[in-house]
């Protein structure tokens, strides 16, 4: 079974971090490199735990790479869950903003998490 997350994270790898070989990224990951390879060329599934130590191998946020898995964290699932009707009332308007305003918005909401009001 092919897994577009694989390619995504090769893409990530590559482009962004330059000079960055599978196998030492396996080894920040705490996984063995074969295991990676199978992920990247889509034949394996990543866990939750794997997608998240990869994430922080690479210092990217973890949310966005369990996401491009078509994921949710378990964090960010417990918010949404406590709060389902803002969730989704959140995210049908932000889906349907224009990219800048998308943008200051998510640039408003990092303010705010950051505790300047």
């Amino acid at each position: 079974m092919k897994h577009e997350f694989g390619q995504r994270l090769r893409k990530l790898r590559e482009e962004k971090h330059p000079g960055l070989s599978l196998r030492k990224l396996a080894e920040k990951a705490g996984v063995e490199p074969g295991y990676l390879s199978k992920i990247e060329r889509g034949l394996e599934r990543a866990s939750e735990e794997t997608i998240v130590n990869i994430a922080k191998a690479l210092g990217e946020s973890e949310d966005v790479l369990l996401a491009m898995d078509r994921r949710v964290s378990t964090h960010l699932l417990e918010m949404i869950c406590k709060h389902p009707d803002r969730f989704r009332t959140w995210i049908e308007s932000l889906d349907k903003m224009p990219e800048e305003v998308q943008a200051r918005a998510v640039e408003r909401a990092r303010t705010v998490k950051d505790g300047k009001w």
